[in-house]
Formats: C-alpha cells, structure tokens, sequence
C-alpha cells in the first residue's frame, strides 16, 4: 500500500512538473472559478455533524486573484455523505510563483441538520495543472482542525477543474 501510494504521488508531480515552466498570470481580470469532488474520513467526529465516518462531498467556488499569488475565495458545499448538508468555505489559497503548486486555508461552515456553525478549519496543500491560460485540473489532499464539540479531524482529498474568467 505504501509503494502505491508513493507512486501515486510521483505521478502527481510528475504530471505537474511541465505546468512550472509556464509560469502564473492572473487572468485577464482576475476572477478565478473552480468546481471539485472530495472524498475522506473522519477521526472522532459524529453523524449528526456529518463529519463521522466516511465523507463525500461536491464544492463550488469563485475567487479573485489578488497578484503575488494570493486569491481569496468563498466556495458553495454540498455534502452527500454520511448526510445530505450544505456548506460554506470562506478562504485562501496560496499559489507558489512559477510553480504549479499551492497551500489553502479555509473555515468550514455547514449545516446538518438545518443549524449552521462553523466546524472546523482546512488546510491543505495541491497541485493544479493548466491545460490552457483559462482551463486547470487540480488535485488537492486537505485536512482539518475541529471548532465544533461534535466535528472530528477531517481528511480529505479532492479532484477538480479550475477555469480563470
């Protein structure tokens, strides 16, 4: 399983390596989007706050690059396991110059069970490979610090398009 996953994570690099040669540009107004599925886990968390156990999510979000690498974005959640919620993740994401990878914080806010409050914080780290100056894949691996008394740790890896407007 080790060497699995040590060879998943050499493709990954190596596939993103040709991206560092292109170098970063915000778009050409700087609105940046992006669409993803994540799956993982959680240690000690709880079904009713639909961080207990197995994960599966669908987000939805759109930033603004900042110049320096920096882009602030606020993504729209849909959790569609243990629980059907929605979410909200205010953020930041760190793009590391001429390189294709970046670092993300993010408050997790959501509401199973029709009660918001914030769950926990993300961070995580990715790589993005741009296809064309507007279009991206990305991978991502994040995981989480508890806020809420009921929320576990989360761990999650995610799988996406990108696209700049």
């Amino acid at each position: 399983m080790t060497t699995l996953r040590s060879s998943f994570l050499a493709a990954l690099v190596l596939a993103a390596l040709p991206a560092a040669a292109q170098g970063r540009h915000p778009g050409p107004i700087g609105l940046a989007g992006f669409a993803d599925l994540g799956a993982g886990g959680a240690v000690a968390g709880s079904k009713a706050d639909a961080t207990g156990g197995g994960m599966f999510e669908a987000e939805a979000g759109v930033g603004y690059d900042l110049g320096q690498g920096f882009r602030p974005e606020l993504g729209l959640l849909a959790g569609l396991a243990p629980s059907a919620y929605l979410g909200l993740r205010p953020g930041m994401r760190y793009l590391l110059p001429d390189m294709p990878f970046y670092f993300r914080l993010a408050l997790d806010f959501a509401a199973p069970g029709g009660s918001w409050r914030m769950r926990g914080l993300l961070g995580g780290a990715g790589a993005e490979l741009r296809l064309t100056d507007l279009f991206s894949v990305f991978g991502e691996a994040d995981a989480g610090i508890p806020v809420a008394s009921k929320a576990g740790f989360p761990l999650l890896l995610r799988a996406g398009v990108g696209f700049r407007l």
